[in-house]
């Protein structure tokens, strides 16, 4: 299982058709020719039961990514659905390909799973349309 900061870096390195701006962390601001933005919060990680499985064999690692559309407002609700329908199967085919690129032998991890959703999110003075994954890598 990679450390959390190897996680973080394959998630930044991740690349997503149709964003705009890859950020490296959660912007202060963006404005609208950055979007749509896309930017991980910061990864956790866990140790399962060890009287369930090899000792440390059970770890994860998970982290939210965040792919701002459009700001609260703007557009019509129809416009701004089919905006992030489109978006999460973009975020999707990205995912997919970060899993089918690990190595078993030292990649993040043996198996990346994801939840995908649509969500309000605030980036600074801002709310925006965006795209929330919760992406979870695991060895077991």
């Amino acid at each position: 299982m990679a450390t959390n900061a190897a996680f973080l870096t394959a998630i930044r390195a991740m690349f997503v058709q149709g964003v705009t701006q890859h950020f490296r962390e959660p912007p202060r601001q963006v404005t609208t020719a950055q979007l749509p933005a896309a930017f991980p919060l910061m990864p956790s990680g866990a140790l399962g039961e060890k009287v369930l499985s090899c000792w440390n064999t059970n770890k994860t690692r998970s982290i939210q990514y965040i792919v701002a559309i459009e700001p609260v407002g703007q557009g019509t609700q129809s416009q701004n659905y089919d905006r992030l329908a489109d978006m999460m199967d973009k975020l999707e085919v990205a995912l997919d390909n970060l899993e089918k690129s690990q190595d078993p032998t030292d990649g993040i991890a043996n198996f990346i799973e994801y939840d995908i959703g649509a969500e309000i999110f605030p980036i600074g003075d801002n709310d925006y349309w965006a795209i929330v994954a919760t992406v979870n890598a695991r060895d077991v």
